[in-house]
């Protein structure tokens, strides 16, 4: 596959990508027209597509990894699909009957055996609950969400060959090193994991309705306590628009642009005021209540994937956001390095002059035209040069806010999320100060304002001055990590290229003598390239 769809074209390093093209052109593998005439991006993501539903998840995540990926294949593997095929009914009924230890006529007046919709991880069946089963001894109109039998292994599987993988790549390439490819997928194999529990599923469903009791803007279906099961569980049926349906929307006298706009509060809710938000807020997950068009309400659905923040990234966020809305560079700077998004040797200026060359032209813009998407895709390729690197905690938070701003857009051209969430972020940060000030956290409060002294009197000597304390210490220190750089990209080019030959040969033997098998003669010229003297 990485080598019939050309993805090595993506590689960093010229040398491996003229090795791999050696073998592919050695290899009979697939490259007819219709490839040809696509971009590596396509080509990418038709790959994450044939390698099956594990792939497909694999790669809806790494869409949002602006830090890993260009622009261009982040954005079309955003747009890979799970829809898979039902799996047969009778299993579907087989583990709802064993999960609850009943009779399916026990537990529902109808079932419909014909499945409502199927992903890659579940499959949903509609039926009625019958009031003996039902907590309040009503019939309900209700779904049944049943987990895929023996995802779980093949998930496993997957997720074992792509540490392998991940491994290797680190090893060949150890510039890829600071991307923690190992990390990456481990956070996607639990994220995966997690969604095949639906006990998680419906403890995060259960909190979202909390939060959002008696709300006039967000809906969210119940979950029927005696039922659930770690591979099953059974939820109120409802109904509703889905958000991307503009044509029924417009024609049931829907305000679009108030829609987008209560979208965007409820997002800008859940991460600041409750700091737990629905992390796979895609239109698939995201129905409108339209009974009353003049106040529509957003059904919220699937909630497997949610996120939280610790408090102290999550003031950082808040912080980091409102210092890019105002343009100040320099303490965007300062609260990236603090976080500990770049190393903290990092300079901090040259760093802060970098985020305005390529921030200040588009924020520059009336706000309601700046799109956060494109913004974070350049602020991530601008940053690479300085080894940025995102945090785990907030990859499922920048996917949610692409999703929500993607939406708000499609909803309402003129969504102002900018505006919307200023007042907010200032308000929350007033807020969460002043609960700080409180008798239990005076302790921690003090700690933390003695933590950050040192920041805010050199925030503000900067600020002052426009350079920091011995800018040509500072300037020595740059120049000296650059020096050492080039060295180890030298000696490193030096060793792709014995890694080429090594490949090239591993080729022309391949074909010259099949008794000598490919796997063999690769383990050889790997062996033999690591003992290389240095």
């Amino acid at each position: 596959m990485f080598l019939g769809y050309r993805l090595y074209e993506s590689l960093p390093s010229k040398p491996l990508q003229v090795a791999c093209a050696c073998v592919a052109w050695v290899i009979p593998v697939r490259w007819d027209g219709a490839l040809q005439q696509q971009s590596l991006a396509d080509r990418t993501r038709q790959a994450f597509s044939r390698l099956g539903p594990v792939a497909i998840k694999m790669g809806q995540m790494l869409s949002t990894r602006h830090d890993l990926l260009d622009p261009a294949t982040a954005a079309a593997l955003a747009h890979l699909q799970d829809k898979m095929p039902y799996f047969p009914t009778e299993q579907a009924i087989d583990i709802i009957c064993t999960s609850f230890e009943l009779p399916l006529d026990k537990l529902f007046e109808r079932f419909d055996q014909q499945p409502l919709a199927a992903a890659s991880i579940a499959q949903i069946h509609t039926a009625r609950l019958s009031p003996n089963a039902s907590p309040d001894g009503l019939s309900h109109e209700v779904i049944i969400k049943v987990i895929r039998p023996d995802i779980k292994p093949a998930i496993l599987k997957e997720t074992k060959t792509l540490k392998v993988l991940a491994s290797m790549a680190t090893k060949l390439i150890p510039e890829l090193k600071r991307f923690h490819l190992g990390q990456v997928v481990d956070d996607y194999q639990a994220t995966v994991l997690a969604e095949c529990d639906l006990r998680l599923e419906a403890a995060n469903t259960l909190r979202f309705k909390a939060d959002f009791q008696d709300s006039e803007l967000l809906y969210v279906p119940t979950i029927y306590d005696p039922w659930i099961r770690e591979n099953v569980f059974i939820m109120e049926r409802v109904s509703g628009l889905p958000v991307n349906d503009i044509d029924n929307l417009k024609a049931a006298g829907v305000d679009l642009a108030q829609l987008s706009e209560i979208g965007a509060t409820i997002f800008l809710t859940q991460v600041f005021k409750n700091n737990f938000f629905h992390a796979d807020m895609h239109p698939g997950n995201i129905l409108v209540d339209i009974t009353n068009p003049r106040a529509p309400k957003y059904i919220a659905l699937d909630c497997a994937i949610a996120g939280t923040l610790n408090p102290r990234d999550h003031r950082l966020l808040a912080r980091k956001l409102l210092a890019l809305i105002n343009q100040d560079y320099l303490k965007l700077a300062r609260l990236l390095i603090t976080g500990g998004w770049v190393p903290a040797d990092t300079h901090r200026l040259a760093l802060a002059q970098a985020l305005e060359v390529v921030c200040s032209p588009i924020l520059s813009k009336p706000l309601s035209e700046i799109e956060f998407g494109p913004l974070l895709a350049n602020l991530f390729s601008t940053a690479r040069q300085f080894e940025l690197q995102a945090l785990p905690q907030f990859v499922l938070l920048e996917k949610t806010l692409l999703h929500v701003e993607g939406l708000g857009r499609q909803l309402d051209p003129d969504l102002d999320i900018w505006a919307l969430g200023q007042p907010l972020l200032s308000g929350w940060l007033k807020d969460d100060l002043l609960s700080l000030k409180t008798l239990s956290n005076a302790q921690d409060t003090v700690i933390d304002a003695l933590g950050h002294a040192p920041e805010a009197i050199e925030d503000w000597y900067e600020t002052q001055l426009g350079s920091r304390p011995s800018p040509v210490e500072a300037t020595g220190e740059r120049l000296k990590r650059i020096e050492h750089r080039l060295e180890r990209q030298h000696q490193h080019n030096q060793k792709q290229f014995y890694a080429a030959c090594l490949f090239f040969a591993a080729a022309i033997v391949y074909t010259v003598n099949s008794s000598v098998t490919l796997p063999f003669v690769f383990i050889a010229g790997a062996g033999l390239w690591y003992l290389k003297p240095k």
